[in-house]
């Protein structure tokens, strides 16, 4: 094509021509080279641009894919606790893979509920890409990984063995079940619920294992939403080989589901509550107590203790505090709604009591304790579960639905960790654990300075002066180093089982 004259007669370097690219933009017309005499063009050295010889001497092109900035604060302190898990990983799974998974479970760290579509950006746009550099997120990248992670669920099974033996012998297990949401209707997982038919949605049911002294997953494994809670606890304790603890279930799980596994792990053993109407209240007079004990918040306990069996026993207590409490209730029912005395009796009887089933010959008060302190378990779960926005599976099909909750386990287990740190540095008093994300957020850094946090030095780019406390603190923190000491629950228990204390495998179904 022609170039105009009016671009042949602008003014540039000697022995050059203009060239005609062909296609629009600033860079249309290139100015290149010619060797005197000859009619061989050489390299391009400048544009006409809007009148005017544009040089390209002492010019940089700028890179499209490596920024000299980019987000330090919530990407360092991810990668700060994430060492031992790219090292199983690698173990495990080829490099190429074990890079993509590292780096995708950090990003959902860092931007809870991201799409898979923008993970890539959000990648390139933190210090990630200098921890894990080369990652492969791509939107269908990340589609075909999870697809092959969840063909494949013997590896993931093979990662949390890994987990489950960084677990000391003094240590517990809690094991909590929750449901998300799934309305997919190309895999056999999505299912109403009990809980689901209400909502008018479907869900996934998943069980995680929880390390209570280090308050950090060890093990999940994916049900159908429709799955009944006893038959999915059943298979979660075959599958992930527990044989011994002692299993702390709800009425849902009877031990009856799980009498084989009982029988061939001497070690594995329950305390099991069960109905207040059943017919051993009469049978064994449990509701005639034969003593009585004060708890840890001046709660006055009666009990009784009776054996079922050669190897069964039935502990049955009354709390004088909630007794007192379902009586009140009960009352303001009845002022409104008229006293039946039969209805009065059978409260009177029952107002406060609970009945435990055990293969274990323990003290009445140890019971008690076990149950009384399972539900701080259960608040911290909370706590856990609410880090992540991850309420629904926002994938398809069944094997997508596996790799990505093996990913999100991993971002499950990186949380819990850095919440661990952000703990013990005192920060959490202060602010939430998302505020501390977002203000860490907010630090950016050039990308060739990845040194420890330092403040003030020429390599910041900071919106907030707290932003330095933080990463200071958090950077203090060293991971794993020594452990926390065990929370209240463990504290106790262990106080009263001593130097045998065993590991208590708490169930507690949420369908």
């Amino acid at each position: 094509m022609a170039v105009p004259e009016e671009i042949r007669n602008v003014s540039r370097s000697e022995h050059t021509v203009v060239c005609d690219s062909g296609h629009d933009g600033p860079d249309r017309y290139m100015v290149r080279q010619r060797e005197p005499g000859t009619k061989i063009n050489g390299k391009v050295i400048g544009h006409i641009y809007n009148g005017k010889f544009v040089p390209l001497e002492n010019k940089r092109i700028l890179p499209t894919d490596f920024p000299e900035i980019a987000v330090y604060g919530n990407a360092a302190v991810v990668n700060s606790v994430s060492a031992d898990i790219f090292q199983d990983l690698t173990d495990i799974f080829e490099l190429r893979q074990a890079v993509s998974i590292i780096a995708t479970a950090q990003v959902r760290v860092i931007s809870p509920g991201i799409v898979d579509s923008e993970i890539q950006a959000k990648y390139k746009d933190s210090f990630l890409q200098i921890y894990y550099p080369n990652a492969q997120l791509s939107k269908n990248l990340i589609g075909d990984l999870l697809q092959s992670i969840g063909k494949h669920p013997s590896l993931c099974r093979e990662f949390y063995k890994k987990q489950l033996e960084k677990v000391l012998p003094e240590s517990h297990i809690a094991i909590d079940g929750m449901l998300k949401t799934d309305n997919s209707k190309v895999n056999d997982l999505s299912a109403f619920s009990r809980k689901g038919r209400v909502k008018g949605s479907k869900d996934i049911s998943l069980l995680y294992a929880f390390d209570i002294e280090m308050m950090e997953p060890v093990c999940v494994e994916v049900f159908p939403g429709n799955r009944v809670d006893a038959s999915s606890y059943k298979d979660f304790i075959t599958d992930n080989h527990l044989t011994k603890g002692v299993i702390l279930d709800d009425k849902d799980f009877p031990p009856s589901t799980i009498s084989q596994d009982l029988k061939n792990s001497p070690e594995l053993h329950f305390l099991t509550p069960v109905k207040r109407n059943i017919k051993e209240v009469s049978a064994y007079h449990l509701r005639d107590y034969t003593g009585t004990f004060y708890d840890a918040d001046g709660d006055e306990i009666y009990y009784k203790k009776e054996r079922k069996s050669a190897h069964l026993y039935l502990y049955s207590f009354m709390s004088l505090r909630k007794h007192n409490s379902e009586m009140r209730g009960f009352g303001r029912h009845a002022v409104k709604n008229g006293l039946d005395p039969h209805e009065f009796q059978d409260k009177l009887q029952k107002a406060g009591t609970v009945i435990y089933e055990s293969d274990l010959d323990l003290p009445p008060e140890t019971v008690y304790l076990c149950y009384k302190e399972r539900w701080v378990i259960e608040l911290a779960f909370k706590r856990y579960k609410n880090l992540l926005d991850l309420d629904d599976t926002r994938v398809q099909d069944n094997y997508a639905i596996i790799g990505s909750e093996f990913i999100n386990f991993i971002s499950s287990l990186i949380s819990c960790r850095i919440l661990r740190k952000a703990d013990q540095a005192g920060i959490l008093k202060d602010i939430t654990f998302g505020s501390m994300m977002d203000r860490l957020g907010q630090a950016w850094r050039r990308t060739d300075d990845a040194r420890e946090p330092v403040e003030g030095d020429s390599s910041w780019f900071v919106t907030q002066e707290l932003d330095y406390e933080l990463m200071i603190k958090l950077h203090k923190q060293d991971f794993p180093g020594s452990r926390a000491e065990p929370r209240r629950f463990c504290r106790t228990i262990c106080g009263v089982f001593g130097n045998s204390c065993p590991q208590l495998l708490v169930f507690h179904p949420h369908f």
